[in-house]
């Protein structure tokens, strides 16, 4: 295993892109162990990764938090859960929250899980919530998932070998409730990737084992309905890496067979794509 996996936060993405118009700067490497499948998000202006499989094909269950002002990584408190990769991850207010996954660098040997859980950076602390109930409750991996409204969403992923979802199942924190939304429009599949703008998200790419995508789709949670938006012109792939400054996505990385490491800027006004700065480190 020899791809590390990077993700973007958008307060990182702020500091530097101001710094350095269309430009990448290095970054201090990341204080744990080299990995990939891992998840990230942000609270406030501080970044998290946690989870993923490392090197010697461990999953882990540990979690970081990065300041991007002092340029630092601090270990926080474990998960404490299974170890796992291809988990969810995302921020909502002044909190976070981890769940679903499978406990295995092997799929065909590892556990589906349901769990989900609320990290409070204030204590340090760990909250059990309701469980996923989606894929028929039996636990999911390789999704994507969003935030709109102070919601949570989790699109699409795997249930096992050749078996994908498109479902849209929608977390609100206030209620400790999951509720299903309107199916995924571009089908089942898995490594989808996603990023949200104006009260809307746009969720695309993705495989299904069998043809890598490059469609793109507008979530409206106000009509619970999507749309096509306009499709990516960087090609077809996979698991790609996505972030989102003012008004404008950003889609980078990912893989269509062979890794990739350009950077793209989408424009839901203009309904345009425009290639931008390559990433700076490796494929």
């Amino acid at each position: 295993m020899k791809v590390t996996t990077l993700f973007f936060f958008l307060v990182c993405a702020q500091v530097i892109w101001a710094q350095n118009p269309n430009s990448w700067v290095q970054r201090i490497n990341f204080g744990g162990y080299k990995r990939e499948q891992a998840v990230g998000f942000s609270i406030g202006n501080k970044g998290y990764i946690g989870t993923g499989v490392d090197t010697s094909e461990t999953v882990l269950n540990d979690f970081w938090e990065f300041d991007p002002v002092a340029d630092t990584w601090t270990q926080k408190a474990d998960l404490p859960a299974s170890g796992r990769r291809n988990a969810i991850g995302f921020g909502i207010g002044n909190k976070g929250y981890i769940g679903l996954g499978i406990d295995s660098p092997e799929a065909n040997i590892g556990n589906k899980l349901s769990d989900f859980w609320e990290y409070n950076p204030a204590t340090n602390s760990w909250i059990s919530k309701a469980n996923f109930p989606g894929a028929g409750g039996g636990g999911l991996y390789y999704a994507t998932s969003f935030v709109l409204d102070s919601k949570g969403y989790v699109c699409g992923g795997k249930i096992g070998a050749s078996a994908y979802i498109s479902e849209l199942w929608e977390y609100k924190p206030a209620l400790d409730q999951w509720t299903q939304r309107q199916s995924f429009a571009g089908g089942i599949r898995y490594n989808l990737s996603s990023l949200t703008i104006d009260g809307s998200a746009y969720v695309g790419l993705g495989t299904d084992q069998d043809n890598y995508r490059n469609d793109w789709w507008k979530y409206s949670p106000a009509t619970n309905s999507w749309t096509p938006a306009p499709m990516f012109i960087g090609g077809q792939r996979g698991g790609a890496s996505t972030f989102t400054i003012g008004n404008k996505g950003y889609v980078c990385l990912g893989t269509n067979g062979g890794l990739k490491d350009d950077l793209w800027e989408f424009d839901p006004d203009a309904g345009t794509w425009s290639p931008r700065a390559y990433y700076g480190g490796s494929e």
